[in-house]
This record gives structure tokens, sequence and C-alpha cells, in this order.
């Protein structure tokens, strides 16, 4: 029942829109002229109601429609597109070495330079960096090697390759990717994590890598003595975060900006950061979390009673729970580089911090937080809001 609820993800039926500073991943032609796309974009090559997954890095950028088809488009780097080349593609491409084979694909997660993706059967492919440094001799002596690509090795992988191990264990429901890292949800419960464990960003209690998955001993033992399963689950940057079925929020990796919720915890070379899963702050103690989106540097909560909260950018330590208008329901929530907010009756967009300039939004003084005028969005219903980098996307719907 577990693979089926979570692998079946429902299509978006809104038209895709991107906008951001790495204007080579977006998915349109940009002026030469245009340091960054301020306002959303249409993404002409997907019809509204055809877009089932995707994620977008500093980078790049990967989108699974209804049918099953893969495409990308950004930056090359270490094949993280999977057209076994290192050329950027501007405008959304099929990675055709899966349409080759009908290898139809549920779910995608971006890091920095790899790309993970979830097939219908529950098996993970990856693509991208592997690990292995170039620079020279003094850059691999003091840097970590380690990629999320979980293959065993550190080699680049230019065409999306499928992950031995966890064919052998477990049918995965869920995907996610962090910079250097990756997790995957088992149908059995199991988290599987893997890839560059500086920082602690695998969890595990320690700060080295895995270079094929391993399962999360700490959510091991939540799942053994409480039965407890993993109902949502981010990554981002050095970081990532789950959700319990009964409502707790873990987070774990670097804490440079307070993300985690957790307060302050000093770790490897003098950052902040926590090589174990910790419990989000006590303010989350009384609601019951029942989804996490991951920013760069904030993370946003929604919780069962319809509140929002959110830790970070060097602010907030603890979740703070932000202001709302008094009617309407929260029917969605986002994070990005240096800013969070909500979305009430997929018309009326509110955050914190730097999402658009001040001649796009307008401050509610009363709410302490600033509200996206219409016109940004075309006056449209807003399904979706996403994009945990300096990119993000939205799906509008007339």
């Amino acid at each position: 029942m577990l693979n089926k609820l979570v692998r079946s993800l429902s299509t978006y039926k809104g038209q895709l829109y991107t906008w951001g500073s790495n204007k080579v991943s977006l998915g349109y032609e940009v002026s030469s002229t245009s340091m960054s796309i301020s306002r959303p974009q249409k993404v002409s090559d997907f019809e509204p109601g055809t877009v089932k997954s995707i994620s977008m890095s500093n980078n790049h950028t990967a989108v699974v429609d209804q049918e099953g088809h893969v495409y990308t488009f950004g930056r090359g780097d270490y094949g993280m597109l999977g057209h076994d080349s290192e050329q950027k593609v501007l405008q959304p491409k099929m990675i055709e070495n899966l349409a080759k084979i009908d290898m139809k694909m549920t779910e995608v997660a971006t890091g920095e330079f790899h790309t993970v993706l979830l097939s219908e059967e529950g098996d993970v492919w990856t693509m991208g960096y592997g690990g292995e440094l170039t620079g020279g001799f003094w850059r691999q002596m003091f840097s970590q090697g380690g990629g999320g690509l979980g293959h065993g090795d550190k080699e680049n992988k230019f065409v999306p390759t499928p992950i031995e191990r966890l064919k052998e264990h477990d049918d995965i429901v869920k995907i996610t990717a962090g910079a250097y890292h990756s997790m995957a949800l088992g149908g059995t419960g199991r988290i599987y994590v893997w890839g560059k464990g500086e920082y602690g960003t695998l969890g595990i209690g320690k700060n080295i890598n895995y270079l094929s998955p391993v399962p999360n001993p700490f959510f091991d033992d939540i799942l053994e003595n409480d039965s407890l399963k993993a109902v949502d689950m981010k990554s981002c940057s050095y970081y990532s975060s789950v959700v319990l079925e009964d409502g707790r929020a873990f987070g774990w990796g670097r804490n440079d900006d307070g993300q985690l919720g957790i307060g302050t915890s000093i770790g490897v070379d003098m950052y902040e950061s926590e090589k174990w899963p910790a419990q989000a702050g006590e303010e989350l103690e009384t609601s019951k979390v029942k989804e996490i989106q991951t920013g760069e540097n904030i993370c946003a909560y929604l919780t069962e009673d319809n509140e929002v909260y959110i830790a970070g950018l060097r602010l907030w330590w603890h979740p703070k729970k932000l202001n709302k208008p008094e009617q309407g329901e929260v029917t969605s929530v986002f994070a990005g580089s240096r800013f969070a907010g909500y979305v009430i009756d997929q018309k009326d967009v509110y955050f914190i911090g730097n999402m658009f300039s001040g001649k796009d939004a307008e401050e509610i003084v009363d709410l302490r937080i600033w509200k996206v005028k219409p016109e940004v969005f075309g006056d449209k219903k807003i399904e979706k809001i996403g994009g945990s980098y300096k990119n993000n996307y939205c799906f509008l719907i007339d």
C-alpha cells in the first residue's frame, strides 16, 4: 500500500513557469543582456497538465511528464543532464537512453551536479558527478571527495544508471537530493542515504562518505521500536529534513543559518552542524507537521492545523510561526534561497525574505509579512511554488 500511495504522484494541472538568476536552466531562451529573470515566464515545451515532477538546482533542471519521460536542461557538467555529454542545454530535452528502453519515471531530484530518478518499478537511477575531484594534488588532499550517485565508486555517469544495491534490498517510493548526497524512502519504511558525508549530511553520526546506499540507523530504530515511517522528506544544499507519521520533524546536516530548527550545535570545522537527526524545536511539539519544504538557508513547515512555521536565515534558530490572514486555507508552502512563505486559497502569496522586489510586493504591516502583487502571477490560480535554490518554478491555472 505504501508503495502505491507515495509513487502515484498526481500530475500538476497548471502551466509551468520559471524564474531566477541562472538563466541557462530556466527552460527558454533568455536575452544575452539579461542577468536574471525576475518574474515567472512560461516554459512553452510543457502544456498544462503534463508535468508530474520537477526539480531545480543552481545549475540544472529535470522534469518528468505524465508519460514518464524525463527532460533536462541547464549546464551539462559531469553528465548531470543524462544526454551522454557535458554540453549545456537551454530548452527541455528528452533523455533518449530512457525512452529507447521504455523506462518510465515518476519522480526526479537534483543536486549541485547530479540527478536522481525514481522509476515506476521502484528503482533509483542516477547520473552526473560521482565524487572524483579534479584540480591537482592539493585540492584532492584538502577536499573531501564524494558524490550522490550511489554506485559504489566515484565515476561520473553521463547517462542514467540504476543503483543495483537498492534493487537488492527495497522498492523505493520517494527520493530527494542535496548538494552532493541523496536519500531514498523504501516501501518497507527504511530511509537510505549515500554520498558526501561532510557536515553530517547523511545523518549517521559520522562525517564520512558512503558511495553506496546505507540505511539510516536513527530511523531504523524508530521504525523497529515505534513502527513509525516517514511521510515527507526533503534535502537541500548540505542538510536534510524528515517528517514522521506522528507529525514530528527531524533535521540534520549543516545548520549555519538555523534552518534545521533545532537551535545551534558546533560541529566539524567550526561550522554549525548536526550529525544525527534532531527534532525541530518545541514550538512544533503541540502541532503535527504534515509537509516540509527546504531552501538553501531556510525551512518551512505546514502543520495539520493550517499553521506555517519557518526556521533559518540566521534569524530563527527555532521554528517561528508566520502570521496569516484570519480567513483562508494554506494550500501550499515554499522555501527558496533566502525566502519562504505560503499560498492562501491558491491565489494570495505571502512571504518573508527576498522572493520578489519591492515593486512586485507590498508589505502587510499588521502581519509583518510581504504579499506578492496578483499581476506577478498573471492573476491566475497558483497550484504550486517550488525551487529550493536561486531558480524557482510555479504552476499556474487559468
